[in-house]
């Protein structure tokens, strides 16, 4: 998930980019615009200034040339979107020439308004340009005195005016629109984009770690039976190449410990059975009468061949499950059976660690079922053996057992030390044993949870473990009465 989260902060510092890129070139084509108008209002002087140069000529040849080409010059302001209106006066403030053909359309001006053309007119104003409002439109007027100079009185006579006005909301809608185009085909651009990288990414890069992910937690939960599929050449190809290769040289490793384990155990079992066999004679005096002295130090010498055996057993029983041939018989078998059998073989443990063990049968009574019984029985007394070990004298353990569904759930509960909670996810490994309980108990291989785990999964079941350090553990163990869930 954290590449996931990097690559989509990449995503968004892309997306922002291009954003910022879209807002430039509005930006820009906003200065364009107004560099526009600025060219229209450069445009509007230059009529106003062939105006000025040719207004004589208006009243004295209405069809000429010049009339044309100022005919034309409105006929082309009139096609502008930024211009509005445009209207020529006499000096008598009576319309020539305008875009909207109208001579009468300024009739209903407002007072101050006529006004402010009567002052262009007589000379008070040079040039004036206001604001005003017309049909909820914002109109910028300009007003401008059309000048002749007269040769004989040697001065300039104003002898027209030139109202231009231009819309300033067309601009802005213009501005506006474009801003809204652009930002539409800059927000599906990036959608799209967007998809299309995610697409690339997921399949590319993300899918093939988060399958990485997968094979590497059952690689680290002792599966190392599994492979990564690897078929690009890219880096993540690379990548899976040397996991495979990683995960290969793991198993190679894995297999070489279980052969040493096998064959060591093989060959210490022989052994041991001899001198089990040698001891159980001295103790039973088939070899001659002992004093209590030495048959004190040959009984220790046999506990602690027995407790060799087990060991050996234990190994054996580890290599077997690693190589997958650890032998189950499953078989219909009587549950409330081993239940009995569970409970007689706890029992001297129990009063010899002075633990009070309560027994409660709250499933009634429980058909016959598909299941190992032997492997079943070793696993359950692993349980309930280690419940008893390590809790303190004085303490209680209790073994629950009721039916859930098509499920029995066995619930060992104890007051003992408790495990640290750092130590609960290991519980289940090869040879791991909990600080705490080192001191409490020296002996012990931690083989026994590794065995329960192994045997409770074949039958298709769960173990599952709570603990406080200090308080005590309750392991739940979970047996399927289906056949479906054997493995």
């Amino acid at each position: 998930m954290k590449l996931a989260l990097k690559i989509n902060c990449i995503l968004v510092v892309f997306v922002i980019c291009i954003l910022g890129a879209v807002f430039l070139v509005v930006d820009n084509h906003e200065k364009q615009m107004k560099k526009d108008l600025h060219t229209k209002d450069v445009e509007a002087e230059m009529v106003i200034d062939l105006l000025h140069r040719q207004i004589s000529q208006i009243f004295i040849d209405i069809n000429g040339v010049n009339s044309k080409l100022l005919n034309s010059s409105i006929e082309r302001i009139s096609k502008s979107d930024f211009f509005y209106n445009l209207i020529i006066f006499n000096n008598k403030t009576e319309i020539i020439d305008s875009i909207k053909k109208d001579p009468y359309e300024v009739d209903n001006d407002p007072v101050y308004y006529k006004q402010i053309r009567a002052d262009v007119l007589s000379g008070k104003s040079q040039r004036k340009t206001i604001e005003r409002l017309s049909n909820g439109h914002t109109l910028i007027v300009y007003l401008i005195p059309i000048t002749q100079y007269d040769e004989n009185a040697k001065k300039v006579n104003i002898i027209g005016l030139v109202e231009i006005t231009t819309q300033k909301e067309s601009y802005l809608e213009e501005i506006g629109i474009f801003k809204i185009r652009m930002l539409g085909i800059s927000t599906l651009s990036i959608l799209v984009l967007i998809i299309v990288l995610s697409s690339f990414l997921n399949k590319k890069v993300i899918q093939p770690i988060r399958e990485y992910s997968v094979v590497a937690q059952r690689v680290a939960g002792g599966d190392f039976n599994q492979k990564v599929d690897s078929h690009t050449q890219d880096e993540i190809g690379e990548l899976g190449t040397v996991f495979n290769s990683m995960i290969t040289s793991i198993r190679e490793l894995d297999q070489t410990k279980s052969d040493f384990t096998s064959v060591a155990a093989h060959q210490l079992r022989t052994p041991l059975s001899g001198v089990k066999w040698v001891l159980k004679l001295l103790l039973d005096g088939d070899v001659g009468l002992i004093t209590d002295d030495q048959k004190g130090i040959l009984k220790q010498g046999y506990e602690a061949s027995e407790k060799m055996s087990k060991l050996v057993n234990n190994l054996l029983s580890v290599a077997r499950i690693e190589n997958n041939k650890l032998g189950y018989k499953f078989e219909k078998s009587n549950f409330m059976e081993l239940l009995n059998v569970l409970a007689n073989s706890i029992d001297l443990l129990s009063k010899k660690n002075n633990i009070k063990v309560q027994f409660k049968n709250r499933a009634g009574i429980i058909p016959e079922f598909i299941f190992d019984y032997e492997k079943l029985l070793t696993a359950l007394q692993n349980i309930v053996d280690n419940a008893i070990k390590y809790t303190l004298p004085g303490g209680r353990v209790d073994i629950d057992v009721q039916q859930k569904g098509m499920s029995i759930e066995i619930k060992v509960i104890d007051t003992g030390v408790g495990i640290p909670k750092e130590s609960v996810p290991k519980l289940f490994s090869k040879f791991f044993r909990a600080a705490n309980v080192i001191y409490l108990q020296t002996e012990g291989t931690g083989l026994g949870l590794f065995l329960v785990k192994s045997i409770i999964t074949r039958h298709g079941g769960q173990v599952l473990i709570d603990s406080v350090e200090g308080k005590g553990t309750t392991v739940i163990v979970l047996i399927p009465m289906s056949t479906t869930s054997l493995r």
